[in-house]
């Protein structure tokens, strides 16, 4: 259940980093960062219970380090970050 989970957030983190133009170069890659992390931490938690466990410590602490500094700075330097695909333009 957790595989599948951080599977389908990896994925969504990967495609909002790719399709979203407007959100400034830093901002994408720390989406698809934390994304990429997710679909290599799912795919590990899928694979090998145990290794599993081990890597879900570290690599779940990473990934949310990396969403919360992404989290954080763009509230402090105020830009809008569109949540849902119709607030993307192309």
């Amino acid at each position: 259940m957790l595989g599948v989970g951080l599977l389908f957030a990896g994925i969504s983190h990967l495609v909002y980093g790719f399709g979203n133009k407007g959100s400034p170069a830093w901002a994408r890659g720390f989406s698809i960062g934390a994304g990429a992390l997710a679909v290599i931490l799912s795919f590990l938690v899928m694979g090998s219970h145990y290794a599993g466990a081990v890597a879900v410590s570290v690599f779940v602490g990473i990934a949310l380090l990396i969403i919360g500094i992404e989290v954080t700075v763009v509230g402090i330097t105020g830009r809008r970050i569109p949540m849902m695909p119709s607030d993307i333009r192309r």
